[in-house]
Parts: C-alpha cells; structure tokens; sequence
C-alpha cells in the first residue's frame, strides 16, 4: 500500500538544524548498538564457513553438505544485516565488492569463474593469494557458485575453503578497523574533535542518512525492480541476489529488519524526531517498516519464482509499494525534520 499520510501531515513541511548533541546521540546510539553489532557477527558467522567447507570436502562422516548449506546460510545472514550500513571501513578499497560483486557488470563475474575453473589456476585454493585477485572471483556470489552450482572436486572445494577463509580475514579486517584504539568508531564518535574522518557532529548524522536512504534505493532498484521486469512476461528471475541458493527474499527480509534498526533502535532516527515534537512521524516510520517487513514475509516462494507467478508478483508489487512509500517519507519529511538532506545516488557498485 501507499502512505496517504504523506500529503497534509503536521511535520511534512517542517526543516531545519537541530543541536549538535543531538547528532552525536543519534550517531552513537546507531554506531554502537547497530552498525559495530552488525559487523561483529559478520566477523563471527564468517569464521565458521571455512572449516565446515573443509570437514565436508574431506569427507568426514558427519560433515556432509547440509552443514556447509547452514554455514553458508549464517554467514550470508550476518553480511545481509551489515550490508546495508556501507560506511567506514567495509567502503575501503573497492568497497562492499570484495565482499559481494553484486549486481556488479552484467556477465563479468560468469566469464571471470569460467576462466578460473578452466585454468584451475593453484593461486585460487591459497587465501592470502586470493587477496590480489579480482573481486569476482573471490566474493560471496562466487562462493555460491562454487557450493550449489559447480561440481565439487578437490579443486572446487579447495577453491571454496579459500573464498571462504580469505572472507574470514576480511570481515576481521573491517571490524578491527571499525573497533581499533583510533579507529573508525572512535573517530566517528569525537566528530569535530581531532577526527580525521568528519568535520563534526552533523556530519556523521548526515553519513547515517545516506546510509538509510541508499539502502533502501538499493532494495528497492537493484533487489526488487530489476528482477520483476516490467511485466511477469519479461521478468529476470536470474537477476535476483542469491538466486542459485534460493535466498534473494530472506536477504531483502533481512536488509529491511537491518535498515529498520537504524529507525527504530533507542536513540535512533524515530527518537530523535519525536523528541523535537515528531512523534507523529516517528510513529510512522516505525509503522512503515512493520508494514513493508511483513509485505517482505508474505513472499514464501523463491523470488525467482514469485517475479512470474501471480500472486508471488502481486506480493512483490505490495513490497514494493510500501518501501517506495518508506523511501519518499525518509527522503522528505524525516530528512527535512532533522536537518539531514542528502542524496542517495553514490552507490559503489556492489
């Protein structure tokens, strides 16, 4: 459904600054109890992936591949929950790619994988190698490949354990940069005060906006819009994230819940608003989420399959009302309300 409370509410003209103790509360409320969680479980789900891979590619009894399929699971869970806040240190270099080259170039990753399981080059089994290589080839979407679409030999499951090592020490990597004594929360959190990385306050806040309002444009155009087509006729089923582990709804489920967090979390976004006499706005916000989360949850068949069946599209078209809803209310009077107007076009191709 769309919000007709976007038209003649009380706070949809409002604008302006607020203090900046404000913009610090919100940035630690949403740093500490959102963001950092987030990439700490990263981290954590990501350390259990290369071990079961090997257990099940030597062949241990109790080591078969639906324990690799619920690792795989867990750690696409966590990096789901920590992709939408793409700030800080998981931006680094090329950014969240090296950790899931999606959508990335149409085609690119496909040619990259052939070429490296034709050549079956040695590099590919050793981590630290993978570390030099394109971001095609080492990433998560490569990762599924290799576990529910290529056979698996000793090669492809060497190839796999590496992936998924190499990703273990990169979702270390980004949570002690994040963590560290002078890191990317320390500096976050004293804005203004001998940070390197923002001028003060606001400008975090203003970074958190980006990031609410970029992850929801993501969701919306690359996750929803672009498999769906323009009609069940011309829809794109291998367009959808995930597709080949049948995940691409559970990822947008959890993305909404992730974004949702920085709404809705005390001291977030919605706190903020109604302690400046918003409460009407944060109501709902909170509401807009509950609603395009349950839309999200309403789709039990693969999203591959529910972009051309009837009432799987017409789920997908409800979803996809209630967050263009949630993104026209993020964009307007919730960024005019707190004085954070920004843009939500720099995606880094992932």
């Amino acid at each position: 459904m769309v919000f007709a409370f976007l038209i003649g509410c009380p706070w949809a003209g409002q604008s302006g600054v607020l203090p900046d103790a404000d913009y610090a509360a919100l940035a630690r409320a949403a740093i500490d109890q959102v963001v950092v969680p987030a990439f700490r479980e990263h981290a954590r789900a990501m350390h259990r992936l290369g071990p079961e891979i090997e257990r099940h590619c030597e062949g241990e009894e109790a080591a078969d591949f639906a324990a690799v399929r619920e690792a795989f699971g867990e750690a696409m869970d966590a990096w789901q929950r920590a992709w939408p806040f793409g700030l800080g240190p998981v931006m680094h270099g090329a950014g969240r790619a090296r950790i899931e080259f999606w959508p990335g170039r149409r085609g690119t990753s496909a040619r990259q994988m052939r070429r490296a399981l034709h050549t079956r080059d040695v590099a590919l089994l050793d981590a630290e190698h993978l570390a030099g290589k394109s971001v095609a080839i080492k990433d998560l979407q490569a990762l599924e490949r290799l576990l529910f679409e290529v056979p698996r030999d000793a090669y492809t499951c060497g190839y796999a354990g590496a992936i998924a090592h190499y990703q273990s020490d990169l979702a270390n990597e980004i949570l002690h940069e994040w963590t560290k004594e002078g890191g990317f929360r320390q500096a976050a959190l004293v804005a203004g005060g001998g940070s390197d990385e923002y001028a003060d306050d606001a400008e975090v806040a203003r970074d958190l906006m980006r990031v609410l309002t970029e992850s929801l444009n993501a969701v919306i155009a690359q996750k929803l819009e672009s498999p769906l087509g323009e009609s069940a006729a011309k829809a794109k089923p291998k367009r959808a994230e995930n597709w080949r582990s049948e995940r691409s709804m559970r990822n947008i489920v959890l993305n909404i819940e992730s974004i949702r967090t920085l709404v809705g979390t005390p001291g977030g976004f919605a706190d903020l608003v109604a302690s400046h006499g918003g409460g009407e706005l944060a109501d709902d916000l909170r509401n807009g989420f509950a609603q395009a989360s349950s839309n999200a949850r309403a789709v039990t068949v693969p999203l591959s399959e529910a972009v051309s069946e009837p009432d799987g599209r017409a789920k997908l078209l409800d979803l996809l009302a209630s967050l263009r809803a949630l993104r026209a209310m993020v964009t307007g009077p919730l960024s005019r309300a707190t004085g954070l107007l920004v843009g939500f076009n720099s995606q880094d191709g992932d």
